[in-house]
Order: C-alpha cells, then sequence, then structure tokens
C-alpha cells in the first residue's frame, strides 16, 4: 500500500525579516530592497482587488538588476541559505492600514501623505 504524501501547500510565505543579515552592498541591503518591493506592491493594489507579491526568486533578480550583481551570484547565496525560492515574500504581520489624519495640524503638514510616509519608514522594524 502506497504511504500518503505529507499536504504542502502550493504557496508558501517568506516572511521578509528572514532576509536580515543577507549583505551585498551595505548591511542589510537585500531585507531592505525586499521591504521597499512590499510597500510598492502594497501601493501598486491599492483600489485594486489584486495583491502582488514577488517570489524569492523574483527578489533575488530584482535586487541583482538594482545592485548591478551578477544574477548567479544573488540566487548562490540564496542557494547558498537554503531559501525557498517559489516561496512569495510577505510582511512578518500583515499590519491593519488605519491612517487617520491628526487633530493636531499645522499648516496641514501633521497629516500629509509626506509626513505619514516618513513615520512608516522610521516605525519599520
Amino acid at each position: 500500500m502506497a504511504r500518503k504524501k505529507s499536504f504542502k501547500p502550493a504557496y508558501e510565505n517568506f516572511p521578509v525579516s528572514k532576509f536580515k543579515g543577507i549583505s551585498f552592498r551595505f548591511e542589510d541591503d537585500v531585507y531592505e530592497c525586499a521591504w521597499l518591493l512590499l510597500r510598492l506592491d502594497d501601493a501598486k493594489g491599492n483600489g485594486t482587488n489584486t495583491i502582488h507579491r514577488h517570489t524569492v526568486y523574483g527578489l533575488a533578480r530584482e535586487f541583482a538588476s538594482l545592485a548591478d550583481i551578477p544574477e548567479a551570484h544573488v540566487l548562490g547565496e540564496f542557494e547558498r541559505r537554503e531559501l525557498p525560492l517559489r516561496a512569495s515574500v510577505e510582511f512578518d504581520d500583515k499590519p491593519v492600514s488605519s491612517i487617520s489624519p491628526s487633530p493636531r495640524t499645522r499648516d496641514g503638514a501633521e497629516g500629509s501623505a509626506e509626513v505619514i510616509q516618513a513615520r512608516a519608514i522610521r516605525a519599520r522594524p
């Protein structure tokens, strides 16, 4: 009688924080790139019913292109660390978006998109 294979989901998520410690050009540069791509993916999906996410493999390609590093070098490091190349890169804990303007506005700057974005960047792990 054949043994049942263990169930493995077709798509798995890979938390962005797992890229910390992988560096090529500067400390945690792969993590910084992955975090930026997640934010851009969310921004592109605003107002739509779809959410796009890069795979670990896709991140390697994007990072190699941006950092001007051979793709094979980045993929080799990812494989050496046994990262799941087909997994989707995702935030560690998906935060609930609830941005409300501050009651203390000074010339409209307190609740402006630039201020909110700057706060989000400073608050990142």
